[in-house]
């Protein structure tokens, strides 16, 4: 969900992968090669991941009621059309 910019991705080392249910549900960390990683800097990204879900998962939840909305009124003025 959280793509690194151009300049990032220029500049990596390595890929890690967080996958997060919630603040305290981790699912998936995957570190594919690279350089080597401290503990404690693991440690801080999946805190820095895990502050991100929230978030995240509210801006899709708009989202999705907004496209409901959105088709439940375009479904609403295609009745109006056919009557």
């Amino acid at each position: 969900m959280i793509d690194p910019s151009l300049h990032e991705e220029q500049i990596r080392r390595g890929d890690m992968t967080i996958a997060i249910i919630n603040l305290k549900e981790f699912r998936v960390l995957s570190k594919a090669g690279g350089i080597s990683l401290e503990m404690s800097s693991i440690i801080h990204c999946s805190k820095l991941a895990a502050s991100k879900v929230d978030p995240i998962r509210e801006k899709i939840h708009a989202a999705i009621v907004n496209a409901n909305d959105m088709e439940k009124r375009f479904n609403t003025l295609e009745a109006c059309k056919n009557a």
